[in-house]
């Protein structure tokens, strides 16, 4: 099974100190640009997301490949719907302490600020934020560029974010990720994270 959207595992159990930078909760609209070196050009991919903080994240992935990733502090699941309602889609369920992507928003709950995952720079409307060596091996990444809608200052939230470039150690280009809109008026819920299996679905594990 091939899994359209690319996020990072972060298997650490991170003390977060819980800033105004990322909200406890939100809901956003976003592309995902993937270059491909097969079609030798960025690839941009629809990508509903919701996050509760901490823990609970949701991707609903569209275009040629979609997929529907939901997560909370227990369970995962991966599920990918049939091309043809007569066929089966397919769900992998694994265990969040091993494949849970949420820690990369878990920890920018601590914001623009240096701390013990990550140093700061900014410049202008920008932040890189790179990590430091244990956390680079846990996330499989070494840095990730932020840029805003006006320059940085401290007073500055996610809702001012444009485009989060992230760079994985495994890959020579960056993902990028557009964020189009984002909502803080919903209220979720624990529940709202727990994925109900169709039927007529292949349950296997990660």
């Amino acid at each position: 099974m091939k899994l359209s959207i690319v996020f990072i595992f972060f298997f650490a159990l991170i003390d977060i100190a819980f800033g105004k930078f990322l909200p406890k909760q939100f809901e956003a609209n976003l592309e995902q640009v993937v270059f491909s070196s097969v079609h030798n050009k960025e690839i941009k991919t629809p990508v509903k997301m919701k996050y509760l903080f901490p823990n609970n994240i949701y991707f609903s992935v569209t275009g040629e490949n979609p997929v529907i990733y939901v997560c909370n502090e227990k369970q995962t699941w991966m599920y990918n719907p049939p091309w043809d309602p007569s066929e089966k889609g397919e769900v992998k369920i694994g265990d969040s302490s091993k494949y849970c992507y949420v820690k990369l928003f878990d920890a920018l709950s601590n914001g623009l600020k240096q701390n013990n995952l990550y140093k700061v720079v900014s410049k202008s409307n920008q932040s890189t934020l790179t990590f430091n060596k244990k956390a680079k091996s846990q996330l499989n990444i070494s840095k990730v560029e932020m840029e805003f809608n006006k320059k940085v200052v401290d007073s500055l939230t996610v809702d001012d974010l444009k485009i989060m470039k992230v760079y994985y150690l495994d890959k020579e280009k960056p993902v990028s990720f557009i964020f189009n809109d984002i909502s803080k008026s919903l209220k979720l819920k624990k529940e709202d994270f727990i994925f109900k299996v169709p039927k007529n679905t292949n349950i296997s594990t990660f």
